[in-house]
């Protein structure tokens, strides 16, 4: 009797495991593409789960620095060219400089090609700018560092556990009105991405000026010379 009580509790844990151990398998690999100010925010998604009824709605919310914009008019050419829907959670001004008043932490809300089975792969990328520094003492690089993003999920029927805590966030990039969503415990990696940013030397301020100088007289001397030898 004890035998069968003992078999029976170990099977009815096995199950529960495998349960949890499917709705959690979430893995996110991220990387910065390219060099210099302009960069790719890249999220490769992998989903395994057994429990779901599909098709699940995806959402990937980014939370990124006011040491980095993202254009908007840029964003609906994405959305044309590969079919990621996307929107800013507010206004970006993308000609402030970094540490200034109107350069703000923001949100991006993208929306992968939803799930439509157990086991996908799906890419998300974003592209991002780094904002100019302003120049210091020594000048020298800033690192920038992009924290990690959340991952939802919102499927046609809901089986996720009773007791999950659901966010409201928008249905869509075309429908603003709040939804349930379900957050993924997700294994995200790396932690964070570090992106380096060249800073003027304030220092050199005075070379740079005489020879700016130079150069914008010089320029002057050579079109005034051309015009009149043109001329005469």
């Amino acid at each position: 009797m004890m035998g069968k009580v003992v078999c029976s509790v170990f099977f009815l844990c096995t199950a529960v495991f495998l349960s949890v151990s499917c709705r959690s398998q979430v893995t996110i690999t991220r990387e910065l593409r390219n060099d210099g100010y302009h960069r790719n925010l890249v999220s490769n998604i992998d989903i395994y789960s057994t429990s779901e009824t599909y098709p699940c709605s995806l959402l990937l919310v980014e939370y990124l620095p006011s040491n980095v914009y993202v254009d908007s008019d840029q964003l609906i050419r994405l959305a044309a060219k590969t079919g990621l829907v996307s929107f800013l959670n507010t206004s970006v001004n993308i000609e402030a400089i970094a540490n200034s008043e109107k350069a703000t932490p923001f949100k991006a809300f993208l929306y992968p090609l939803e799930q439509d089975g157990p086991k996908i792969t799906r890419s998300v990328e974003l592209p991002i700018h780094l904002r100019y520094q302003a120049a210091s003492s020594g000048g020298g690089y800033k690192n920038v560092n992009i924290g990690q993003p959340s991952l939802f999920s919102r499927c046609a029927q809901d089986n996720s556990d009773p007791t999950a805590k659901k966010f409201d966030l928008p249905c869509s990039a075309n429908d603003r009105s709040l939804c349930k969503w379900t957050k993924l415990d997700a294994a995200i990696s790396p932690a964070t991405l570090t992106a380096s940013v060249p800073v003027g030397n304030t220092d050199l301020g005075l070379y740079v000026s005489i020879v700016s100088y130079i150069l914008l007289y010089g320029a002057t001397f050579l079109i005034a010379k051309t015009i009149y030898y043109k001329k005469y």
